[in-house]
Order: C-alpha cells, then sequence, then structure tokens
C-alpha cells in the first residue's frame, strides 16, 4: 500500500472509528471465508481486497509497543510458513 493509501486508511479510521472499522473487519472476514469457498474469483478478490484495507486501517490503531508486537508476530508467521515448505526459495534468513 502506498503512502497515499495508508493516508486515506488513516483519514476513514478516524472519521469512523476503531470500534464500527473493527466491527467491518468481522464482516469483511467473513465475506472473505464465503468466497474463498466459491468459483467467482472476481468477488473474492474484491473481498480480499475489503479485507485489506480494514486490516491496514487495525494496523493504524496499534501504538508503538503494539506495532512492535506486530511486526515481530508477523515476521513468525512468515518464517513459520517459509519454514513448512523447507525454505528452498534460495532466500537467506533476515530477521
Amino acid at each position: 500500500m502506498n503512502a497515499y493509501q495508508v493516508e486515506k486508511c488513516r483519514r476513514i479510521l478516524g472519521r469512523k472509528g476503531f470500534d464500527a472499522q473493527q466491527d467491518k473487519l468481522v464482516d469483511e472476514c467473513e465475506r472473505l471465508i464465503e468466497t474463498a469457498q466459491g468459483d467467482d474469483y472476481d468477488t473474492f478478490i474484491t473481498a480480499l481486497a475489503h479485507v485489506r484495507v480494514i486490516v491496514e486501517q487495525m494496523k493504524l490503531s496499534l501504538d508503538r509497543d503494539q506495532r512492535e508486537i506486530y511486526f515481530a508476530r508477523l515476521n513468525a508467521e512468515i518464517n513459520r510458513q517459509y519454514n513448512e515448505i523447507g525454505g528452498f526459495l534460495g532466500i537467506s534468513e533476515v530477521q
């Protein structure tokens, strides 16, 4: 997401509020799950984009310590999945 899109997400979050967007995240995740189980790829891509926007807003709501925890867990999850495939991508481990 580019800086302009992030700023738009910040403004949306500021206008709508955390609680409303957190509820919206639940709705959008449900829709993503439903579309992931179907055959309509266009609808799936749209749902994926909706979730991505709301997730960005949730990230923006985190304070500094929470962001550090988030990025540490994100890195751990990427490493976990990478290790699942045996790390065969020829990419050196960067932590």
